[in-house]
C-alpha cells in the first residue's frame, strides 16, 4: 500500500470511530433539546403567575436558542480537536514507520505538538500529501478559523480572520 492510501486509511480509521460516538451524543441531545422545547411550546400557561411566566421564558429560552449553540460550538470544537490530535498521531506513527524500515525520511522530526499546521508541514515534507488537498476543497483551513472563532471571539467571524 502507498503512503498516500496508508494516511487516508489512517485517518478514516483513528477519526471515524470517534466521530461517529460524537455525531450519536450530538443527535440525542440535540433531539432531547428539541422534545424539551416541544413541552415548553405545548404546556398550558393560563394558569402561571407573571413571575412564573417570566421564570418559564427564561428557562425557553436557555432551551431553545443557548442549549442548541452551546452544544453546537461544542460538537465543533471537540471534532476538530479529535481531527487535529489523529493527523499529529499519524505523524508520528509515519516517523515509526520510516524508523523501522530505514527509510531516509526519518531523519525529519515529526510535530512537537498537535496543531493542525505543523502536521500539514511535516506530511508534505515528508509524504508529499496536502491535508488541506484531501478534498477538493480548502475545508480543513476553514474548521480552523471557526475553531479559532468560536474558541477566541465567542463565534464571531470577521474579515481578518479569513484573509
Amino acid at each position: 500500500m502507498n503512503i498516500e492510501k496508508w494516511i487516508k486509511k489512517g485517518i478514516y480509521l483513528e477519526v471515524n470511530r470517534e466521530f461517529e460516538h460524537l455525531l450519536n451524543y450530538a443527535r440525542l441531545t440535540e433531539n432531547t433539546i428539541i422534545q424539551r422545547v416541544n413541552e415548553f411550546e405545548n404546556d398550558s400557561t393560563e394558569d402561571l403567575t407573571e413571575i412564573e411566566l417570566d421564570i418559564l421564558s427564561e428557562i425557553y429560552q436557555e432551551y431553545s436558542e443557548s442549549f442548541p449553540r452551546i452544544l453546537r460550538s461544542s460538537v465543533f470544537t471537540t471534532s476538530y480537536s479529535l481531527l487535529e490530535y489523529n493527523v499529529y498521531f499519524l505523524c508520528h506513527k509515519l516517523h515509526e514507520k520510516y524508523k523501522r524500515t530505514n527509510d531516509s525520511r526519518q531523519c525529519e522530526q515529526p510535530p512537537q505538538d498537535s496543531y493542525i499546521k505543523e502536521s500539514r508541514k511535516y506530511l508534505k515534507k515528508v509524504a508529499c500529501i496536502d491535508i488541506y488537498k484531501l478534498n477538493s476543497s480548502n475545508d480543513v483551513n476553514i474548521y480552523r478559523i471557526i475553531r479559532d472563532a468560536i474558541v477566541h471571539k465567542d463565534g464571531k467571524i470577521d474579515r481578518t480572520d479569513v484573509d
